[in-house]
């Protein structure tokens, strides 16, 4: 065997290895993405609930409703530590979603209180009004995890 052969053989060794380490990248960044989008997706199904119950629902309703909200808080905290992965571009999506959800529940809640006391329309609009920057950060589209690293971003 010669220079060249062990040469070759190497490189062909270093392209496999960099071949897997970009599978397993996209693997990782997919399975990021996913528990994102379950995240987020059960965030704003609940949201659609709990402004229905809070404006349309019983004293009791209501109690029950946010117990359940209570609980599905600690349940996505808890999942979300448990998923060991992390996907670039992720705090700030989740921020973002966050921050426009707590807006417009804010809003929501003190125009429903104030103006739509009972009024079926406004409280199912204002759940589904909710749920919007919630499922536009879980759906929209992502950038590409590798053209992220090659252009040297962090987000």
């Amino acid at each position: 065997m010669d220079a060249n052969d062990h040469s070759d053989s190497s490189s062909d060794d270093a392209l496999r290895d960099l071949a897997r380490a970009e599978e397993l990248a996209a693997r990782t960044a997919a399975r990021g993405r996913r528990w994102v989008r379950i995240y987020l997706t059960t965030w704003a199904i609940a949201s659609v609930g709990l402004l229905l119950a809070i404006g349309l629902g019983s004293q009791m309703v209501v109690i029950v409703a946010m117990s359940l909200w209570a609980l599905l808080v600690v349940a996505g905290v808890v999942f979300s530590a448990k998923q060991g992965v992390a996907v670039t571009g992720a705090g700030g999506r989740l921020g973002t979603a966050a921050g426009l959800w707590a807006a417009v529940y804010a809003g929501s809640l003190a125009l429903g209180v104030t103006a739509y006391t009972g009024e079926p329309w406004f409280w199912f609009a204002a759940g589904v009004l909710s749920a919007v920057p919630l499922l536009v950060a879980a759906w929209a589209p992502w950038r590409s995890s590798a053209g992220a690293a090659r252009a040297g971003s962090t987000r």
